[in-house]
């Protein structure tokens, strides 16, 4: 067979592989099959062959009906290179596929720089594909350590790179490409002329369009000047064709002159026909018969002569999505949908089962698209069904949650009868029952959260409940593909946080779903956390007989669990729910029920140290009598857990010591007074570490421990009845200290960020808000609000630290009188916060007890500047209540109903209540 490969190619090749390497994209398929060859000998030192590694058959006698195909061989044994062996399959499949990756090096032995690694020719790989964005140190990071072992050839293409990145916005036409020719005097023809293309074309991708035609031209002329040797006359004509493309297309961007580029690609044409140059035909007659179509092309009858290639009808690959894809979208969707059927019947008869699941895939999620668009106008139940079976059949569950389900289309669509093919669909056949039940499963998830109103209510439970039967049915298996069982738990946990309201209707299903991971000893050992986490979003929805049966089941569960095992995350989503409230209230009702519960919370909580401060928070509500009982107390004193978590507290190095001071303010019961007065002690030691160069771990997070005293402060002095004063001394305390955080984070705000590598550069918002609310709160229960407000104002002249800070003053509206300072903060709130306290002040304007007219009218004068929302119409309710007609029409009313015009959902609530303010 010819594959047209010379000595010449072959030395080309071998004397600069690096170069092209990168520039591969530019070879035929003989010429990709010689670099490759060329790279796996150069890279193992001839230990390997291509040969010895695929499988390979090359077909084709021109450029443009070459096809390489290559098919790894079976390793069936253990053999010395078989992870270099590994390496270069991938390479090499990835070279074949063309779809920019590498071989996944993943070390580089500097031992030898003499010799040339994965990790090199990944980098020339990875270098071909890199655009002007590409960070310039990254470059001499990967070439840098290995620049004797590059070759002459590679080290100028760097230089170009380097060159054109530079300078590609900054220097004009002539003294950007003079600058590029300079660095390429030691590149030989064909790859000298390869290059320049390359270079426009990263200017052209870098929307440098006069300096991408420029080299177009001098690419052009090198190729028309050179004299090809043997071996290279067809793959020059071929980039001929190329650069004659490129220029009509950067013609086309940077000149307004539709005529001279349809000029260049007509008169291109005729030079070739199919029988002497199939290649030009075939890429330059589509972008010919655009350019001949423009409206200013005159004189000119432009025939349809685009080229159409049958191209290997019975060969997989020859059918893709680029047309149905097309179509669907520009908005074609008939003839998107008519593509897509085209391609599934080929597919299907090529026995393709991937890419037909796959164009099963698209196919629905366009047919959805359709149906989105015209729902207002055209109610089609049929298609809709359609779009479903694709998506169902094509057993992608992870595309569904990406798909745009809109409660318009779901409301016209999705009853009962709907519900209910899809769930026979979906187990129709044994064989297809997992991956579509996985579907159903993301379906119901996104549709039940949309579906509003009683009409929809009995659709809704029907699909609920069928989650909560494949998760009853499924196990959760370790391997995603066929795991249902997990998902199913996770999307049950979803519903419950976005449609609380429905738990109860579905809560005794939900309860076998629980119970039933739970019991089964072949679930993967994550089904049973999730089944824990489950049953804490149901846990106040359950009865009474449907609370007992899960508890039993997350007690068995945590029996059969040792300690010595580390199997902390089901122990703790498992604990996590036993000591939620509602369970807690179970227990107190069911004493033996609590007395199973605290048994399982002691043995696994008491024999791992890094688990008492968790103990502690776990076992803090439970009733006193049973925290009191004589056994209970002598278990707790023999592991000596408040001792151990005094010491883990004082230890502000460590970044356990908050939780451990957390979890003692936590149980007051358990501390006792030591625990408390050590826990009090190194808290304040904490706070001042604020003036220290070195924080302490917890600072950050302290607040946490702030609010513990706020919410905690009658717990602790009924627990300790005759030592007022010193509890009142404590807290005093630790205001001073917390007005010593406040004037520190003035100068210093990234104490409000925790501890990180690399080092955080900003503070955290969140953290900032925290504070500021927990210390406004902390001074307020103290009546000491004086120092902290001056510290937070000096705070505020930070600009890292004044909107947060402005934020949790607002938050504490409610709480606070209407003053100057409240009006000052409505006044000056951004949108943001605006939004995010409107509430608030309106609940202040209603609970306040001095007229509040002054604050309502802020808040409509920043309705009026930042809206419109639906929100305001609290607002503009107020202001009708109060009187303030007057104000609402000079503050802006016309120019808000004017952007109103173009919202229909918000002028629809919003129009009738602003009529109220009409002259």
């Amino acid at each position: 067979m010819n594959h047209k490969i010379t000595r010449i190619n072959v030395d080309q090749l071998s004397q600069h592989w690096m170069a092209w390497l990168a520039m591969r994209h530019f070879l035929p398929a003989r010429l990709l099959r010689e670099i490759v060859m060329i790279v796996v000998s150069q890279g193992t030192n001839g230990r390997l062959g291509l040969q010895c590694l695929f499988e390979e058959v090359f077909c084709g006698d021109t450029l443009w009906n070459e096809c390489w195909m290559v098919r790894p061989r079976q390793l069936v044994e253990q053999r010395e290179y078989d992870g270099e062996r590994r390496y270069f399959m991938r390479l090499v499949r990835a070279l074949a596929w063309q779809n920019d990756d590498d071989g996944w090096a993943q070390t580089l032995n500097k031992a030898d720089v003499d010799q040339l690694y994965p990790e090199l020719i990944d980098a020339i790989v990875r270098f071909g594909t890199a655009d002007f964005g590409r960070h310039p140190e990254s470059l001499e990071r990967q070439f840098g350590p290995v620049d004797s072992v590059l070759q002459e050839s590679f080290r100028d293409l760097l230089i170009v790179f380097k060159i054109a990145q530079r300078d590609h916005r900054t220097l004009s036409v002539d003294d950007f490409w003079r600058g590029i020719g300079a660095s390429t005097q030691s590149l030989c023809m064909p790859l000298l002329a390869v290059v320049m293309k390359h270079v426009a074309d990263l200017c052209a991708d870098a929307d440098v369009w006069d300096k991408a035609l420029a080299g177009y031209e001098r690419a052009s002329d090198m190729l028309t000047e050179w004299d090809p040797e043997a071996g290279w006359e067809d793959v020059t004509s071929a980039w001929k064709a190329c650069i004659i493309g490129s220029r009509g297309a950067a013609l086309a961007v940077a000149h307004d002159d539709p005529a001279t580029q349809a000029q260049l690609l007509d008169d291109a044409l005729p030079e070739a026909s199919l029988e002497t140059d199939p290649l030009r035909v075939a890429n330059l007659s589509l972008d010919a018969f655009v350019a001949l179509s423009h409206p200013q092309i005159q004189g000119r009858k432009n025939q349809d002569r685009r080229l159409s290639i049958a191209q290997s009808p019975l060969l997989r690959d020859s059918h893709n999505f680029y047309t149905p894809m097309s179509y669907w979208l520009r908005g074609k969707h008939e003839e998107a949908g008519r593509r897509f059927w085209g391609l599934l019947r080929r597919q299907i008869a090529l026995g393709a089962r991937v890419d037909f699941q796959n164009t099963k895939m698209w196919y629905g999620w366009s047919i959805i698209d359709d149906l989105s668009e015209r729902v207002e106008k055209n109610i089609l139940p049929e298609a809709f069904q359609l779009a479903v079976r694709m998506l169902v059949e094509s057993g992608n569950s992870g595309v569904i949650k990406r798909i745009s389900w809109a409660a318009p289309l779901l409301k016209a669509y999705v009853n009962h009868a709907c519900i209910k093919m899809v769930i026979d669909h979906a187990r129709q056949h044994k064989g297809a029952t997992i991956a579509r039940a996985l579907v159903v499963v993301e379906l119901f998830k996104k549709w039940i959260p949309e579906l509003r109103g009683p009409a929809h209510h009995d659709a809704i439970l029907l699909m609920w409940r069928h989650i909560a039967t494949l998760a009853t049915e499924f196990e959760a298996e370790f391997e995603q593909r066929v795991d249902v069982g997990r998902p199913s738990l996770e999307a049950l946990q979803e519903l419950a946080k976005k449609r609380p309201e429905l738990r109860s209707e579905v809560a005794p299903q939900v309860q076998q779903a629980i119970c039933k991971r739970l019991s089964s000893p072949a679930d993967f050992w994550d089904g049973s956390s999730k089944a824990c986490n489950t049953a804490s979003e149901y846990a106040d929805a359950f009865d009474a007989t449907s609370m007992e049966s899960v508890i039993s089941a997350v007690v068995n569960r945590l029996k059969n669990i040792s300690p010595d095992v580390d199997l902390w995350p089901v122990t703790r989503a498992a604990l996590a729910f036993l000591v939620l409230e509602p369970v807690t209230k179970h227990a107190r009702d069911y004493p033996a029920t609590g007395k199973s519960i605290l048994e399982q919370i002691l043995r696994i909580g008491l024999e791992q140290k890094t688990e008492h401060s968790m103990l502690l928070y776990y076992i803090h509500d439970f009733d006193g009598a049973m925290l009191a009982d004589a056994d209970v107390r002598t278990k707790l004193n023999d592991k000596g857990i408040v001792k151990h978590l005094l010491e883990e507290a004082s230890q502000l190095g460590s970044s356990n010591a908050m939780d451990s001071i957390k979890a003692l303010l936590f149980a007051p019961l358990v501390s006792g007074r030591d625990g408390i007065s050590g826990a009090l002690e190194s808290l304040k030691r904490t706070l001042h570490s604020a003036k220290n160069e070195h924080l302490s771990y917890g600072l950050a997070f302290a607040y946490d421990a702030i609010l513990i005293l706020i919410n905690f402060q009658q717990k602790i002095q009924e627990m300790f009845p005759g030592d007022e004063e010193w509890i009142r001394a404590a807290y005093h305390d630790l205001l001073a200290c917390i007005v010593v955080v406040w004037r520190a984070a003035a100068s210093r705000p990234l104490i409000f960020a925790p501890f990180s590598l690399p080092p955080p550069t900003q503070p955290n918002p969140v953290i900032i808000h925290n504070w500021a609310f927990a210390s406004l709160r902390f001074a307020e229960t103290l009546d000491q609000t004086a120092e902290v407000e001056a510290a937070l104002r000096e705070a505020s002249t930070n600009m890292e630290l004044a909107p947060h800070i402005a934020l949790a003053r607002a938050t504490r509206a409610v709480a606070r009188p209407i003053d100057n300072n409240a009006l000052e903060e409505a006044r000056t709130a951004d949108p943001e916060i605006f939004y995010t306290t409107i509430g608030r002040r309106l609940a202040q304007i209603k609970a306040s007890t001095s007229d509040p007219t002054e604050l309502c009218r802020i808040l409509i004068e920043q309705c009026f500047r930042f809206g419109p929302k639906e929100i305001d119409a609290a607002v503009f309710l107020e202001a009708a209540r109060l009187g303030l007609h007057g104000h609402v029409r000079a503050s802006g009313l016309r120019d808000y109903a004017k952007r109103l015009e173009g919202d229909r959902e918000r002028r629809l609530v919003l129009a009738p209540i602003l009529d109220l303010f009409s002259d």
